[in-house]
């Protein structure tokens, strides 16, 4: 296809295909051709514009068909923005003076628009494609217009390890091109790094970073800048572990401090102790000796790592607890009393001390914290089953240094009785039917199941059994019926299920006596 955009300077310029100024300036001959509307006169005067010289850069005629013949050397078939199209005599459309336009635009090595003025005829630009007649006998490569930085790529952020840089790709003329990024390290290629982001790592502690932009366009050759060098890069340290503190925290003695570690590892280490968050004047070693002043407060260590390159890094241990001007002195270890079992009540006895103190309880299973038991009584529960019990008691007073004693455990813990109740008439006619009640307990396990018997010996032995369910909540009703006259002794027995004879034993009621009269 040859096919026509526009027609005549005005016309063009205002369906937006500018002249570069020709209608102006064509009544000037360029590179001595005729002046006006004429092929080569239009595409000398747009060459010119582009930075080449007055001076047609040949010798020898000037005639269109005479352009590529006369440099052939500047001949290919890839058409560029800014090359001459070039048509050879009797080239179609043209005739035997051949034919030049300028490229305007190339939509893809087939396609481009061109733009050309004709000797007795007009402006014009057009769409030409290679798959129809009026394809160029060759493109001209005699200043074909570059992509150019006009402002140069720019790196934003703070050169430092784990600190993302941001990459700006500039101005560049023409616009719209595309680009790709590559990072730098003092001007060696990153692997990787091609976006238009980059978080140093510490492979790039000590260098400095830069970032080459490549332009893109159609119909134009790709195009580097490079943008200025970033600081050198600063490291940075990962921390590892975090400092703690051994000693005891007592008046007159040493505390010292375990130092954190960090990757990579420092070449210095520094201290500073603080006390209840204030530096400590001079404190300034890996220990400390506890003197009067500290009484009451609670002691942490920052240790600050340092090394060439890197940004120090500060790590804090956690406090200690306040420092003590003297000490409890106790008398006995912690006591637990009551049976080991299910749904049995333990208590403990703390030792004493003097000054006296402030005493707290946690109670441990197989030597570990029970959450929430911190009372002095506690209720041996399900999950106890088979484990020993222990209590560590804490002393505190203000001004002494905190003690903490556990003690001896216990057997493993065993199965539970049930709390069994029965409740009824003590004194009934004979005339009147007996229903008795029984409850059933245990503090470790809510609405006990099984059977439930009950059992009258006197004048008549009676025996009735029911089924204790979740639905009783643990009472029962027992229904006994019409008793001959006669003193009677009741007794409740409690046989648990087989998931509730895990916890429970068989359990019996205290006795209760009947009487019934005639």
């Amino acid at each position: 296809d040859y096919t026509a955009l526009c027609t005549g300077y005005d016309a063009c310029a205002k369906a937006g295909y500018p002249h570069a100024g020709y209608k102006e300036a064509s009544g000037k001959s360029y590179w001595a051709m005729y002046a006006g509307h004429n092929c080569t006169n239009y595409v000398a005067y747009r060459l010119i514009r582009n930075g080449m010289s007055q001076t047609r850069p040949w010798s020898g005629s000037g005639m269109a068909y005479a352009w590529g013949r006369l440099n052939p050397t500047k001949v290919d078939q890839t058409p560029k923005v800014g090359a001459v199209a070039w048509w050879d005599s009797n080239r179609w459309p043209m005739g035997e003076s051949g034919h030049v336009s300028y490229v305007e635009k190339v939509v893809s090595p087939t396609e481009i628009w061109v733009s050309e003025d004709n000797w007795s005829g007009d402006f014009h630009w057009r769409k030409i494609t290679a798959s129809g007649k009026g394809w160029p006998s060759g493109f001209i490569h005699f200043t074909d217009v570059r992509l150019t930085a006009t402002t140069p790529p720019a790196i934003s952020g703070t050169a430092q390890v784990g600190m993302t840089l941001t990459a700006t790709p500039g101005a560049w003329t023409p616009s719209g091109a595309s680009f790709t990024y590559q990072w730098l390290a003092d001007g060696s290629r990153i692997p990787g790094a091609t976006s238009a982001t980059f978080t140093p790592g510490a492979a790039q502690t000590g260098t400095r970073l830069s970032v080459r932009v490549t332009a893109r366009k159609s119909g134009h050759d790709p195009v580097t800048a490079t943008s200025a060098r970033t600081d050198a890069v600063v490291g940075t340290f990962t921390l590892a572990a975090a400092p703690s503190i051994t000693g005891t925290p007592l008046r007159g003695e040493t505390l010292t401090a375990t130092p954190a570690t960090w990757s990579p590892s420092p070449t210095e280490l520094t201290y500073q102790w603080l006390a209840d968050g204030t530096p400590v004047p001079g404190a300034t070693q890996a220990s400390i000796t506890l003197g009067p002043e500290l009484v009451g407060a609670a002691m942490t260590v920052a240790v600050t790592a340092s090394s060439p390159g890197f940004t120090d890094a500060v790590a804090s241990s956690a406090p200690t607890v306040a420092i003590a001007g003297a000490i409890l002195t106790l008398s006995g270890t912690p006591k637990i009393s009551g049976e080991v079992r299910v749904g049995s009540k333990l208590k403990a006895r703390a030792p004493t001390s003097s000054p006296s103190a402030a005493v707290s309880y946690q109670w441990l299973r197989d030597g570990r914290p029970v959450a929430g038991a911190t009372e002095r009584t506690y209720s041996v529960a399900k999950r106890d089953l088979g484990k020993k019990l222990s209590v560590r008691v804490d002393l505190t007073r203000t001004g002494y240094l905190a003690e903490s004693r556990v003690s001896a455990a216990t057997k493993k813990a065993t199965r539970g009785n049930a709390k069994v109740k029965l409740s009824g008439p003590k004194k009934v006619s004979s005339s009147k039917p007996v229903t008795m009640k029984v409850t059933v307990r245990n503090a470790a396990l809510a609405n006990l199941r099984g059977k439930v018997q009950v059992r009258l010996s006197g004048p008549r032995t009676i025996t009735r059994t029911v089924t204790l369910a979740k639905k009783h909540e643990g009472s029962v009703s027992v229904k006994l019926g019409k008793l001959p006259a006669g003193k009677y002794t009741a007794r409740a027995v409690f046989r648990p299920s087989a998931a509730v004879k895990k916890f429970v034993r068989k359990s019996t009621s205290k006795d209760r006596i009947l009487r019934v009269s005639r």
